[in-house]
C-alpha cells in the first residue's frame, strides 16, 4: 500500500502537510470580506493558485532523462486597488499641494463649518 497521492486540482491542497489548502481558503475569505466591505466596486476578486513543477533530470552519458520534479505552490490574492474620486488640488510656488477636505471637487471651496469650528 502506497501513502502516495496523484497531484490532481482535488489532492493539491494537501501539499505541504495541508498548508496549500489552508492558504487558498484564507484567500478565499479576504476575497469575500472585500467584497462585504466594498460592494460598489464590481471589479473582480481574484484568488490564483499557482503550481510551479520544474524537471529533476537525470545526465548518463549522452542521455538525458527525468528523474523526478520539484515543484513549488504559490497562492495569491488580487484585489482592486483603493481608489477615490478625482481630487481637486490647488498648487503653490514651493512645490506644495493643497486641497479643501470638505470640497474634493474644488480646492477653493470655502467651508462655513471651519468658522463654527473657531468660535
Amino acid at each position: 500500500m502506497s501513502n502516495q497521492l496523484e497531484l490532481t486540482l482535488s489532492t493539491s491542497a494537501e501539499l505541504s502537510h495541508g498548508a496549500v489548502g489552508v492558504a487558498v481558503d484564507r484567500l478565499i475569505r479576504q476575497a469575500v470580506r472585500d467584497c462585504i466591505d466594498r460592494p460598489s466596486d464590481k471589479r473582480p476578486r481574484t484568488v490564483t493558485l499557482g503550481l510551479f513543477i520544474t524537471p529533476t533530470p537525470r545526465i548518463e552519458g549522452q542521455s538525458v532523462t527525468c528523474e523526478g520534479a520539484k515543484g513549488v505552490a504559490k497562492a495569491k490574492l488580487k484585489i482592486p486597488d483603493y481608489e477615490t474620486s478625482e481630487i481637486d488640488f490647488g498648487v503653490r510656488n514651493n512645490g506644495s499641494a493643497v486641497f479643501a477636505p470638505h470640497s474634493p471637487e474644488n480646492h477653493m471651496q470655502v467651508s462655513f463649518l471651519d468658522d463654527e469650528d473657531n468660535e
